[in-house]
């Protein structure tokens, strides 16, 4: 069979494309289209160089049915590729010549690595594509495709705040309007059972910690804070029979970590009162505050107690003041 496509996806000549197009049967343009130049089909030629002119053509030549088939025929479809790349015209001609319904479909499709369009974005930096994708969907298909876990257990949240993409993160929650759509996305456990922040304070990414917590109300960041890690028996790792067993917050995976810089965004962020409920608040492992973690694992403790004791109200030193004699007791 004469390929009548692939001179013009290289070649720009849209008009010649059309017109050779047109003279090919209908039953016969999807073969054509799907035919293989080596390793690349004609749209993934088109797209590679975002060439939009050409992606309408070969897309607008087919029935509507055939549009979302030709594009999630492989595993990495054009427009996973054209989101790592950050085509972002190319991204847009797509998702232009579908239906609401295609291209929730199409965005959801995942690929070989288990990876969304979205994820691809993410995964190129393409601040850009990941606005455009999730803006083209209803706000109920974007918190499906961002609490979506892939095969890794994490949803895309988590998974920009387990590599600190923060600038990406900011774009992500932005794209939710209101607040109890973030929280929602937010709140959303991976299968180690840690919520967004807690992967992100695990970490020590401090700034991926104030993007989490600003795009919520400041009522509510406590109880964000607040939330214990839940470690089903499978994912924990000792020989311990447990189940649901409630282990960290975010603050005592900061203290364990050291993370200093990230532990003062913190207490910047809250009120005096909250700082001092989640400085005091214990855990459900060995029932320790945050000051009893930081203590072994930093070897730190005149620096925490100096930065943690001004973050705090003048009444309410006294008590953490014995909390770190406590503290101190436990390891002597």
């Amino acid at each position: 069979m004469q390929s009548y496509i692939k001179s013009p996806s290289i070649n720009l000549d849209v008009k010649r494309l059309e017109t050779r197009l047109a003279e090919v049967p209908d039953e016969m343009k999807m073969k054509l289209i799907k035919r293989k130049d080596g390793e690349c089909k004609p749209i993934q030629c088109a797209i590679a160089r975002s060439h939009t002119q050409i992606i309408t053509a070969l897309l607008m030549c087919l029935q509507p049915f055939s549009r979302l088939e030709l594009l999630i025929s492989t595993g990495l479809t054009p427009l996973h590729r054209a989101a790592f790349y950050g085509h972002i015209r190319a991204v847009k001609c797509v998702l232009n010549c579908l239906s609401p319904e295609e291209r929730y479909k199409l965005i959801s499709k995942l690929d070989e690595e288990n990876k969304t369009a979205v994820h691809r974005a993410l995964q190129g930096g393409s601040l850009d594509t990941i606005w455009v994708i999730l803006h083209c969907l209803t706000i109920d298909q974007r918190i499906a495709i961002l609490s979506k876990l892939r095969a890794n257990g994490r949803s895309i949240i988590q998974e920009a705040s387990w590599l600190g993409y923060s600038k990406a993160l900011y774009v992500i929650l932005q794209s939710l309007p209101k607040f109890t759509q973030r929280i929602q996305v937010t709140a959303g456990r991976d299968k180690f059972g840690s919520t967004a922040v807690q992967t992100a304070a695990l970490k020590g990414f401090a700034q991926t910690v104030r993007v989490l917590l600003t795009s919520i109300p400041s009522t509510q960041r406590l109880a964000q804070l607040m939330i214990p890690s839940v470690l089903s028996s499978e994912n924990y790792q000792s020989n311990e029979n447990v189940s649901g067993l409630h282990w960290h917050t975010a603050i005592h995976q900061i203290s364990q970590g050291g993370f200093t810089g990230t532990i003062k965004v913190i207490l910047e962020l809250l009120n005096p009162d909250d700082r001092m409920r989640l400085l005091t608040n214990e855990d459900g492992y060995r029932y320790r505050t945050t000051m009893h973690w930081a203590w072994p694992s930093t070897g730190e403790w005149k620096q925490w107690k100096q930065f943690c004791t001004t973050s705090l109200q003048r009444s309410s030193c006294t008590f953490l003041v014995c909390v770190t004699k406590t503290a101190k007791q436990l390891y002597n």
